[in-house]
């Protein structure tokens, strides 16, 4: 019996500096001496339900804009919003 495997799409991004100090004790003076990837993958055939629920997503909270963690996380640029934004909204 032959098994189909699916096609896998990885989708992919970076977060923190792009010049970590690699010595101890140090720390940089952003304090986020650290770098990462990180990703998702969606299987080829849910490729179009994942575009619709991201797209969904996106007009829900009207984002312009592409979804940079950093902004999000630091509440900045484009995301300086969600500082003034009402936690029962979220829900």
């Amino acid at each position: 019996m032959v098994k189909h495997l699916s096609r896998l799409h990885f989708y992919m991004d970076d977060s923190g500096t792009r010049n970590p100090d690699k010595k101890q004790g140090t720390t940089a003076t952003h304090r986020r001496d650290w770098f990462a990837l990180g990703g998702i993958l969606v299987r080829e055939e849910d490729e179009e339900e994942a575009r619709t629920l991201h797209s969904a997503f996106c007009n829900r909270w009207n984002l312009l804009h592409p979804l940079h963690s950093a902004e999000i996380r630091n509440r900045s640029l484009n995301y300086a919003w969600l500082d003034k934004l009402d936690e029962a909204k979220c829900r």
